[in-house]
């Protein structure tokens, strides 16, 4: 899965041990690594980890990072979306 922008591009890495999607956030223009965008489970959140070079980052460039974000967790939240578990189905992989 891709997602961009004018500017920015997040692209899914493909981890399949993990529960939650990892992206990559990448300057189109300069294909530059900004960073990745991840589950936190101390945070119970997506968080966006900047890359250990000096990133240059302006309020629109943020504000797209945090929709993106925000996205993440709404589809989450979706029970229909299949990107959370339920109850029920933690208790049948427990019982196995």
């Amino acid at each position: 899965m891709v997602v961009e922008n004018k500017y920015l591009q997040f692209n899914e890495l493909d981890f399949p041990e993990r529960k939650t999607k990892v992206f990559q956030v990448v300057n189109k223009q300069d294909d530059f690594f900004l960073g990745t965008i991840e589950w936190d489970t101390a945070w119970r959140r997506y968080i966006f980890s900047g890359a250990t070079e000096p990133n240059k980052l302006d309020s629109n460039c943020l504000k797209t990072i945090a929709c993106f974000i925000d996205s993440l967790i709404a589809q989450r939240n979706d029970p229909k979306s299949g990107l959370r578990r339920t109850r029920e189905k933690k208790n049948e992989i427990h019982e196995r």
